[in-house]
């Protein structure tokens, strides 16, 4: 009786884990297409293409495109530093460490990372956005937390408080669409867009009154 169970508990288990990965290699597949072909292009039968599996699969797992599309975000989002809230990472710490020129160079190499992974993920969330209202929902939320998370840093990097009128100004340049026109549209280096942001952010604080 004990080995039966063991091995009911050994299948149960694999099972588990093959499913776990079987749903990871969905969103992995929905995440590209949703970056290089945009929201619009992208269906569940491609996904399940680019997945290798079947398109029923992929509908048990995901019951919409739109689900899809929130699965494809979170998976991104986590990807830009684990689970763990930006402001509690290490590299954000280092905004507010060293002298003015290296917390500037922080924060470039910082929304250079960030966007480099993300910015066509994005580009597809606005799309998806115009379409449904729970996707809205969430990027004016995820939006909403990024500034908040950019005066953190403004205020790390100064060492003191930042006129909103800058955070604004730094929000916007850090966003993922400014990314893209420089970087996709103009053929910007990463390297190029990130001394961009240092000289840009540097400007800006040092015409901040605050």
């Amino acid at each position: 009786m004990a080995s039966h169970t063991a091995r009911r508990s050994y299948q149960s288990t694999r099972r588990g884990e093959q499913a776990a990965r079987t749903g990871a290699d969905i969103v992995a597949a929905a995440t590209r297409l949703f970056t290089q072909e945009g929201w619009g292009k992208t269906t569940m039968a491609k996904v399940a293409v680019e997945a290798g599996v079947a398109v029923e699969t992929v509908y048990q797992r995901f019951k919409s495109k739109a689900a899809l599309m929130r699965a494809a975000i979170d998976a991104t989002i986590g990807g830009i530093g684990g689970a763990e809230p930006l402001r509690d990472q290490e590299r954000f710490a280092r905004l507010g460490q060293g002298d003015t020129a290296e917390r500037l160079a922080a924060l470039a190499l910082l929304a250079t990372d960030i966007n480099a992974r993300t910015h066509g993920l994005f580009e597809a969330w606005r799309q998806a956005a115009g379409a449904d209202p729970a996707i809205a929902a969430g990027l004016h939320e995820y939006e909403t937390r990024r500034r908040s998370d950019v005066a953190a840093g403004l205020a790390l990097i100064r060492g003191g408080p930042v006129d909103e009128r800058t955070v604004d100004a730094v929000w916007a340049v850090l966003s993922t669409d400014v990314y893209s026109r420089l970087v996709s549209d103009r053929a910007w280096s990463p390297s190029n867009y990130a001394a961009f942001v240092q000289e840009t952010v540097q400007a800006l604080l040092a015409a901040d009154g605050s």
